[in-house]
């Protein structure tokens, strides 16, 4: 369990990340949703770095985490 949220319209762009992959030779639900997470943690990670003052020790992920061109 790793305590990850995310706000409705990162969800939405998590599921349309999902859903473009789907389409991939290789696609396997459990391995794609880990390795989706691995990217948008270390820019969730980046982006509470630069934000000392609001760090906050809940994971919420925003659109930009799983999508930066969002």
């Amino acid at each position: 369990d790793q305590d990850l949220g995310a706000t409705e319209k990162a969800k939405q762009v998590a599921l349309g990340f999902l859903s473009r992959r789907k389409n991939r030779l290789n696609f396997g639900n459990g391995g794609e949703v880990e390795n989706m997470l691995s990217f948008p943690k270390d820019r969730y990670l980046k982006r509470q770095a630069s934000q000392p003052s609001h760090l906050s020790l809940d994971i919420v992920f925003e659109p930009e985490d799983f999508d930066p061109n969002w």
